[in-house]
């Protein structure tokens, strides 16, 4: 994957957010899971794979700050590394660590509020520790091509 590509995809993302239209590609769970098990020599890319790691960890806090402020329990739910990514039953948006559930069925936070302001009926989950998502960005690094594939020019 190169930068431009990110970049269109990540653009195409948010646009979809705005219309509601369900995107076909999870870009939070992407970024996430590159960061995790990818080896990328390309800075532009790394730096913007960064930025959007710092948008949802910050999410990740400002939501489970604004539930502890609440009196609302959080239960870790964690993640296996087949799970399906989770998108909110009502506006389709990709629901990244933080689920309200309800029914069964998951929600992001918008969803849920608009209907319960105080989330009665809903239950809170987690499915990544805070610091397990910044040992994840602190560990995210750009990777020094081999030297093969320098003088090759590959990769």
């Amino acid at each position: 994957m190169t930068h431009a590509q990110y970049v269109k995809a990540y653009e195409r993302y948010e646009w979809n957010k705005l219309k509601a239209v369900k995107s076909i590609v999870p870009m939070n769970h992407l970024s996430w899971n590159l960061a995790r098990f990818a080896k990328i020599y390309d800075s532009q890319l790394v730096t913007q794979i960064r930025h959007c790691l710092k948008g949802t960890l910050n999410t990740c806090k400002t939501i489970k700050e604004k539930l502890t402020k609440e009196g609302i329990e959080i239960q870790f739910h964690g993640r296996e590394k087949e799970d399906w990514t989770h998108y909110c039953e009502i506006c389709e948006v990709e629901v990244f660590n933080i689920l309200f559930v309800e029914n069964r069925k998951v929600h992001c936070q918008n969803c849920a509020r608009s209907s319960s302001k105080s989330l009665d009926g809903f239950v809170v989950l987690e499915e990544y520790k805070t610091e397990e998502l910044e040992t994840c960005l602190q560990k995210f690094k750009l990777v020094e091509r081999p030297p093969e594939a320098k003088r090759l020019g590959g990769l």
